[in-house]
């Protein structure tokens, strides 16, 4: 019943993997040249090129080649779930979250926050400033685990996202990110929106 969900796992595989690997297992050929831009190309999708050429962005985990594969593939079969064949990558009521990408957008430190729970406490009062986000008595337990925090940044994410307010899809990526999926970076403030 939300009007947004964010799940922090990819929505896909890059078109230039998947279509690698459909060839070697139908022909037993690789056309693949074996070289850097080739190699990033099959390791990240046109969101995460877009994710760590943004201001002190970094790529995510490769779906294709680290074990974030693994989450990728149950965060599908929950997506077919809901959604079934009708799943938009880019612009549904479930959308793909980095928690890590929102926070550099946001101009926060990500050192260390995922190990260290004081620095979670500080990236925490530092999204709430001004008062416009009333955590009360969730703050303890945002603050305990990373994943409760990395939680509360993707509900955060998933609202910029119901509300429009997160950076658009390049033209050039758009036929990209409805297969492969697409993360989305809030373009205002935690503060803007609250409503």
């Amino acid at each position: 019943d939300a009007d947004a969900v964010g799940v922090d796992a990819p929505f896909g595989w890059p078109r230039r993997f998947m279509s690698a690997v459909a060839d070697w297992a139908a022909e037993g050929a690789w056309r693949e040249p074996w070289d850097h831009e080739a190699r990033r190309a099959l390791r990240l999708r046109g969101t995460d090129r877009w994710i760590a050429a943004l201001p002190g962005g970094r790529p995510p985990l490769s779906v294709s080649t680290d074990s974030i594969g693994v989450c990728a593939m149950r965060a599908c079969a929950l997506l077919h779930e809901l959604h079934g064949p009708r799943l938009d990558r880019v612009g549904g009521t479930t959308v793909e979250v980095y928690p890590a990408a929102a926070l550099r957008q946001w101009r926060c430190d990500t050192t260390g926050y995922r190990q260290h729970a004081e620095i979670r406490a500080g990236l925490l009062a530092s999204l709430a400033s001004g008062g416009r986000l009333d955590l009360g008595a969730c703050t303890d337990d945002l603050v305990r685990t990373d994943h409760a925090f990395d939680a509360f940044v993707s509900a955060l994410v998933a609202r910029a996202a119901a509300v429009g307010k997160v950076i658009p899809v390049p033209g050039e990526l758009a036929e990209d990110a409805a297969i492969e999926g697409w993360i989305q970076v809030p373009a205002v403030a935690p503060a803007e929106l609250v409503g």
